[in-house]
């Protein structure tokens, strides 16, 4: 059959290593969301080789191992992760994967495993793939950046504690609001929410599962995976700046930022050049709906993913 399975909820990874595989392995591929979803799919289809992660929605990785072992007992399963510890790590190896391969991944290493298990692995030919710069980490390097103004506290924090999945890129808000008061908002935010919110300081490093806040009046910038605070300019309305933010980071992250613009007038008026900067970085931008003639405008001329609703920010956040 000749045929791959790639088995991971993050549709970037899926991509990266489907890519990866018809271009240097030359196999088909089949694509898989979950743990659920695989087990279905080996019940049907003959695979030479299945590369699974371990946290997924509806059936995790070593359930999903187990099914496939009774299924297929000898087709072997490389398990990729970046989350699991190493008591999850070794329950995968228990239950039947031949071998545990941490994120951020070489595409060089995954190919060589690819064709090891596939008995095609000559060291040579990996050499000579021009991939060795690439990774599952650039490629996946993804990051939210939050404007947000008046009746912004409430909205977060009604996206914060309504986030469904455990595993989420950094996100960064810059909240219009006075000095002193960002840190008690993130504190609160905190208790409220249970998520990981703190004032962003100089230096710190970006991390998945975390929230920053721009230290008023200060705002984000992005140095080598790195926090570093932007002095406001003296002609600044707002403090501090979304658009400062928006520009500097989508134009390092591209279509791997994500950007939202929440409620209040100053904060689309301060955002305008940030949108503009986004939909030319190529980065996605959608706006909670809001009485306001310039977020209409900026609908008029195309610079919004859409309008949406809170629950459906919810869900994009989710999803991408």
């Amino acid at each position: 059959m000749n045929k791959v399975l790639v088995v991971d909820d993050e549709f970037s990874v899926r991509e990266l290593l489907s890519t990866s595989i018809k271009q240097f392995v030359e196999r088909e591929v089949d694509l898989a969301q979950d743990g659920f979803e695989a087990v279905k799919k080996v019940m049907v289809t003959e695979y030479d080789l299945i590369i699974c992660d371990i946290k997924m929605p509806k059936m995790n990785g070593i359930d999903a191992i187990k099914a496939i072992k009774i299924i297929k007992k000898d087709v072997p399963i490389v398990v990729i992760t970046g989350y699991a510890s190493d008591d999850e790590k070794a329950e995968a190896i228990k239950f039947g994967a031949a071998e545990v391969i941490t994120k951020p991944f070489s595409i060089k290493k995954i190919v060589e495993r690819i064709k090891f298990y596939l008995q095609e692995y000559k060291p040579a030919d990996i050499d000579e793939l021009n991939i060795s710069s690439h990774s599952s980490q650039s490629t996946d390097n993804r990051i939210i950046v939050i404007g947000s103004s008046v009746d912004g506290p409430s909205d977060l924090k009604y996206l914060f504690k309504n986030l469904k999945k455990d595993n989420y890129p950094p996100i960064l808000v810059v909240q219009h609001m006075p000095p002193g008061f960002i840190g008690p908002l993130c504190s609160g935010l905190t208790e409220d929410t249970g998520k990981s919110i703190t004032e962003a300081e100089e230096n710190d490093k970006l991390t998945p599962n975390k929230i920053y806040f721009a230290s008023s009046p200060d705002h984000i910038l992005i140095e080598n995976g790195k926090i570093k605070l932007g002095m406001p300019a003296a002609d600044q309305n707002f403090v501090p700046s979304i658009s400062k933010t928006i520009l500097d980071v989508s134009s390092q992250y591209g279509d791997k930022c994500l950007v939202l613009i929440f409620r209040g007038l100053s904060a689309h008026i301060d955002s305008q050049e940030g949108i503009t900067g986004a939909v030319k970085n190529n980065s996605p931008v959608y706006a909670l709906e809001d009485k306001c003639k310039i977020l209409d405008k900026f609908s008029r001329e195309g610079l919004l993913k859409g309008i949406v609703s809170l629950d459906s920010i919810v869900e994009i956040v989710d999803n991408f």
